[in-house]
């Protein structure tokens, strides 16, 4: 369980300096350095890996936005646009790693506490009816806030989701689809 851990962390780390790729790319990464094969503890050490690139990610994201002023995720993109990053001092960057600590641990509570209770009540669910209505409440969101040009990029998006499931490959393959305009954008292509 341990090697899940510092996998994941490690991992999270390294992808959290690169833009475009993601903590699937990460987890992929994870689990290649630990050799993953199944046996007893490894749905344990697999979630515990994914929390390591999560938690990891965040942290060293938001060090790289303290440190080069680029954010490197959306969520640090989302914090510049909210917070003048600039005026930062070491003492708001210390506020903010202790608060992703607490959260961390809170998550971690509440995880254990609903992995009791949840099982039973995800037995229960329609998934039919379920994926219908998100699919449903999607399909309108970005119709009104969009329009028409956002309901065709939204069915493009789809089909290129869907890519992975009928050709029988890992849904991080797609990840190309934003690594390769972000290489030929840094290269100066």
């Amino acid at each position: 369980m341990l090697r899940g851990a510092v996998s994941g962390t490690l991992a999270g780390g390294i992808v959290a300096f690169l833009p475009g790729v993601s903590s699937a790319i990460a987890t992929l990464l994870a689990r290649l350095l630990i050799r993953e094969e199944h046996r007893p503890g490894s749905d344990e050490e697999f979630i515990l890996s994914i929390s390591g690139v999560n938690t990891a990610n965040a942290l060293f994201a938001l060090i790289a936005l303290y440190t080069i002023h680029r954010p490197r995720s959306g969520a640090m993109v989302a914090i510049e646009g909210i917070i003048d990053t600039s005026s930062w001092t070491r003492d708001t960057i210390n506020l903010l790693l202790l608060i992703i600590v607490l959260v961390s641990f809170l998550a971690y509570l509440t995880t254990i506490q609903l992995g009791r209770v949840v099982p039973g009540l995800i037995q229960r669910i329609n998934y039919t009816h379920l994926s219908l209505l998100i699919l449903i409440m999607l399909s309108l969101l970005v119709l009104l806030s969009s329009g028409i040009f956002g309901i065709i990029l939204f069915l493009t998006a789809t089909v290129i989701g869907m890519i992975p499931s009928f050709a029988h490959i890992r849904r991080s393959h797609t990840m190309g689809v934003l690594l390769l305009p972000l290489i030929c954008y840094f290269n100066g292509f």
